[in-house]
């Protein structure tokens, strides 16, 4: 299954992205940033 986590930086949005992931799922998050920032070492 395919999920779309919208505030996945959030408390909740990084628990269940991770959850789903462990779970075998694909997920695809989405965040809000005041400034631009470099997402390369990003790991949910």
């Amino acid at each position: 299954m395919t999920t779309l986590s919208i505030g996945g930086s959030g408390f909740l949005g990084v628990k269940l992205t991770r959850q789903a992931r462990a779970a075998g799922h694909t997920t695809a998050a989405t965040y809000y940033a005041t400034e631009p920032h470099d997402t390369s070492q990003t790991v949910w």
